[in-house]
């Protein structure tokens, strides 16, 4: 049974089913086409087995491959940027100086960091940051 929302692995992909209906072959056997969210419809046999996780099984936790999270600092004023850091605390003397120079003290925090949406594993939630 696949409904709207599950997510299904067809050819090596995931994908979001929109929607789940049957029909019959030429042949008399009973298919099952889904529609998904983005891309054609698949008529299939109604045995095939496919790797489905239901909807409210994902979750969204850090990704690590796309590096350490970055930090800058933007003057809200003229555009004027820190170059992005590691480190949140790097920042402050940028800030400083260019209060300094130019009198600007509104500043918008910028953090950039890499989500990925994975199917929960058997047992259980990640022990990683999952929102």
């Amino acid at each position: 049974m696949v409904g709207t929302g599950d997510r299904v692995r067809v050819a090596g992909h995931w994908r979001t089913v929109k929607g789940a209906r049957t029909d019959r072959f030429l042949t008399g056997g009973l298919a099952v086409i889904l529609d998904f969210e983005r891309g054609r419809p698949v008529r299939m046999p109604a045995t095939s087995l496919l790797d489905v996780v239901p909807r409210g099984d994902w979750v969204v936790v850090e990704e690590t491959a796309g590096g350490p999270p970055t930090y800058e600092l933007e003057c809200t004023l003229c555009g004027e940027f820190c170059q992005p850091t590691n480190a949140p605390s790097e920042r402050g003397p940028w800030a400083l100086d260019h209060t300094g120079r130019t009198g600007h003290d509104i500043f918008r925090a910028i953090t950039t960091s890499f989500l990925r949406v994975v199917p929960t594993p058997p047992g259980g939630a990640f022990n990683d940051a999952s929102a």
